[in-house]
């Protein structure tokens, strides 16, 4: 076996950790520019069990006790916009750089009619490392709303 994280043929795997959390209070997400991702706005709770992660109410999961794992994440929401009709996408951002290969498919938002992202990725997780949702707007500087959303992250 390669390593201790390894699962024997006969015998028991390692507990897997991680946990979710959902947008409990939706809130407007100031856009400062067109084409600038901004940390997601409003309040969000942890959702069923956790294990070695801490949730935190402002849109955060941090790994807090456990060796370098892969882990997989799970984003959706559903985004609006203040007005007009933009082109709206949600980001995921490890330590507060955006990760390769995280971001949403581009949806067109009329104000008013939310419609929902995605993002399914695999992560390094250690000790320390936290997720964080970040929304776009491309077209213009409108307000953006993640009115719903859960970020699920398991390994």
């Amino acid at each position: 076996m390669s390593s201790a994280d390894d699962m024997p043929l006969s015998g028991s795997k390692p507990d897997p950790a991680g946990g979710a959390y959902k947008v409990a209070t939706s809130a407007t997400t100031t856009i400062a520019a067109a084409g600038a991702a901004v940390k997601a706005a409003g309040v969000t709770a942890g959702k069923g069990a956790k294990k070695d992660v801490t949730i935190a109410t402002s849109n955060r999961i941090t790994m807090d006790n456990r060796s370098k794992r892969l882990m997989h994440v799970h984003f959706e929401g559903t985004l609006d916009v203040a007005s007009g009709t933009d082109a709206l996408n949600a980001q995921l951002f490890k330590n507060g750089a955006l990760i390769a290969g995280a971001t949403s498919l581009s949806v067109a938002v009329t104000a008013g009619t939310p419609l929902a992202v995605s993002i399914d990725i695999l992560v390094e997780l250690v000790v320390g490392d936290f997720l964080e949702i970040f929304v776009e707007n491309e077209d213009t500087s409108a307000n953006v709303d993640l009115s719903t959303g859960e970020l699920t992250v398991i390994g």
